[in-house]
């Protein structure tokens, strides 16, 4: 491309690479460069015709913050951007070619005039940036002189039809310059390709190449300062810009750029994916000697992001990995994930952390020294929390001292202490420990001035040895222990034995007694079993006796009614007369008949069983055989009246 300089008139031939930016002459792009003052008056004085050619120029939706960001890539201060913003908010949702949905932005006119007057669809209003070899191009807010240069348009080469972009070449001999100017790249490229080229790797790798190794990625783009990373925000697609602000979170130092935005537009997945990738490099040991840094970064700037529990096995796992032997810096880092992570759990439900393993926990936990407002407090704390049946594995306690533990019993640990796990597993050994070392009165006093469940712990033979200890070298302790094993005190508690064992006699002698006497009674009593048998006996042979008599009696009045009939059948008698016979005969042995055959009767369930169907309470019914009452001490059925219905 041929170029002319505007300041001298001077010409020369460019060549147009990735670095070229095109532009509308009137843009706000273009205007940024040559005269940011005019632009920032612009903003101060009609905030929202500026917000307006935004939308017209880039035509997208776009949120509050994407705006603004379209600002900040520019080199604006953004704080006079916040101000314009909250002047023109109002009146922006108001204007006829602008539509608003929900939290976004949109223009819906046509694109019109730039601000300089030209069609920003016009390919003769636009310009290219370029610097002229040898010369140092102004920064925006220094000069507003333009730094611009005229297309010579019979050296141009052929445009595509319909293009609107003609361009020019950033000096290659300058790159501070290029950086001063801020992120120029307008057009929108892949996410590898534009690593690829401020890396300037050849040819363009795949994205999985710099996606599954994020730290290695993020320490080389960390080398190339803040506006060369504006410059690769502004130059991928809008979709893929969250992964690439993703993989810039591992940049090994502090960045204006990243930092200020923070990850809050990531999604949780794109992070997440990050996270795991950068744990899997950790742990290969696969990354540069910066990896280590660039992996704490990512750790704090995840950190600092809201609860998300799609992100905490990640952000753990990671974390974890950077305890594997860490140096101090990377302790550091650790504490903010601790406490990170404290946020994090202590705000979750248990059934939320399924995924996340305590084991993870506690590796991070077991690298920091515990104290009261430090993080590994924190994790104990959320764990006793959550796992409550977990927190007393020796795994949280390694090289934890007992000063150290009393001093974070009294804060955050509190509730973690007074379980009986806790006190049974941790403090008491800690406790015993301590106490068998103690030969000082002071170290005795501080011992026994600990919080309650931890004095509790002790034993009392225990602390009576350390008080003996004591009192060798010190003869205040020594009057303590005399005045507490006095000699008549001793003598009395000896009196007192006497007596409690002179008691002891007599009650062996009264217990002699009675297990005589109980001897006594035992015998006597296997006398009264024998005697109770023996009538038990009589009393069974009597029964059966009786019982055999009465079947006699029975037997005898059935044959003396079987003689009776047989006499009076021989003798010819009619059946009245034998049935009247046999009933007396019956009524001797109190029997009382139900019925008489051939007769009709009332039905009645208690005292009639049907032969033929089913007769119904009081319906009639014909007595086929009768039944038979015995009324003797009490009235007993001995068998029901066989009846059927009485024919109509």
């Amino acid at each position: 491309m041929r170029v002319r300089w505007d300041d001298d008139g001077s010409e020369e031939d460019v060549t147009i690479t990735w670095t070229t930016t095109f532009m509308p002459r009137g843009s706000m792009r273009h205007q940024a460069l040559v005269d940011p003052d005019t632009l920032i008056a612009r903003l101060e004085g009609d905030p929202t015709s500026v917000f307006m050619q935004v939308l017209r120029e880039y035509g997208t939706p776009m949120t509050a913050v994407t705006i603004k960001e379209k600002f900040s890539n520019l080199g604006l201060d953004m704080e006079i951007v916040d101000r314009a913003w909250k002047r023109a908010q109002v009146k922006l949702r108001t204007q006829e070619n602008v539509a608003v949905s929900g939290l976004k932005y949109r223009w819906k006119g046509s694109k019109g005039k730039t601000a300089a007057g030209e069609s920003a669809d016009s390919p003769e209003g636009e310009v290219a940036s370029a610097e002229k070899p040898g010369t140092q191009q102004p920064m925006p807010e220094e000069s507003s002189e333009s730094p611009g240069a005229t297309i010579d348009s019979s050296a141009q080469p052929e445009q595509a039809p319909g293009s609107a972009e003609m361009a020019a070449e950033d000096s290659p001999q300058e790159p501070a310059a290029k950086e001063a100017g801020g992120p120029l790249v307008d057009t929108s490229v892949s996410l590898a390709e534009a690593i690829a080229a401020v890396l300037g790797d050849e040819p363009v790798p795949d994205l999985s190449v710099y996606a599954t190794k994020p730290l290695t990625t993020g320490c080389r783009l960390g080398e190339l300062g803040d506006a060369r990373i504006d410059r690769l925000l502004a130059s991928v697609h809008e979709e893929e810009r969250p992964h690439a602000v993703a993989l810039l979170a591992a940049l090994p130092c502090p960045s204006k750029t990243i930092d200020a935005r923070g990850l809050t537009e990531v999604p949780a997945s794109t992070l997440q994916g990050v996270l795991v990738a950068s744990t899997a490099e950790l742990r290969e040991e696969s990354g540069g000697p910066d990896s280590s840094a660039a992996a704490g970064w990512l750790l704090q700037r995840a950190g600092d992001l809201p609860l998300a529990p799609q992100l905490l096995p990640a952000f753990i796992g990671l974390a974890a990995a950077v305890a594997t032997d860490p140096g101090k810096d990377e302790l550091a880092v650790l504490e903010r994930a601790a406490h990170a992570l404290y946020g994090w759990l202590t705000r979750m439900a248990r059934e939320e952390c399924e995924a996340v393993l305590p084991e993870a926990l506690a590796r991070i936990a077991v690298e920091l020294p515990l104290t009261v407002r430090g993080g590994r407090a924190a994790l104990l704390a959320a764990v006793g929390r959550l796992w409550p049946e977990r927190v007393a594995d020796e795994v949280w306690w390694r090289d934890v001292t007992l000063t150290a533990l009393a001093d974070c019993a009294t804060g955050v640990l509190g509730r973690v202490t007074a379980q009986p796990a806790v006190a049974e597993r941790v403090i008491a050994p800690l406790m015993a420990r301590e106490l068998a070392r103690i030969t000082s009165r002071v170290r005795l006093a501080s011992l026994l001035a600990l919080p309650h469940e931890f004095v509790a712990s002790l034993p009392a033979e225990g602390v009576a040895n350390a008080f003996r200890r004591v009192a060798v070298d010190d003869p205040l302790v020594d009057s303590w222990v005399g005045a507490l094993t006095e000699t008549s005190r001793v003598a009395q508690l000896k009196d007192e034995v006497d007596l409690v064992q002179a008691e002891l006699q007599r009650a062996h002698g009264r217990a002699d007694q009675a297990e005589k006497e109980a001897h006594d009674l035992a015998v006597r009593c296997e006398q009264l079993e024998k005697l109770l048998r023996q009538q038990h006996e009589r009393s069974v042979g009597m029964r059966a006796a009786q019982e055999r008599q009465m079947q006699i009696d029975a037997v005898r009045a059935l044959a003396d009614l079987a003689a009776e009939v047989e006499e009076l059948a021989v003798s010819g008698a009619t059946p009245e007369v034998l049935v009247e016979r046999v009933r007396v005969l019956v009524s001797d042995q109190e029997l009382e008949a139900i019925g008489q055959a051939g007769a009709e009767s009332s039905f009645d369930s208690e005292v009639h069983e049907p032969l033929v169907g089913a007769p119904q309470a009081g319906e009639t019914v014909t007595v086929l055989r009768p039944g038979y009452r015995w009324r003797s001490q009490e009235e007993t059925l001995l068998s029901r009246a066989l009846v059927s219905l009485a024919r109509p």
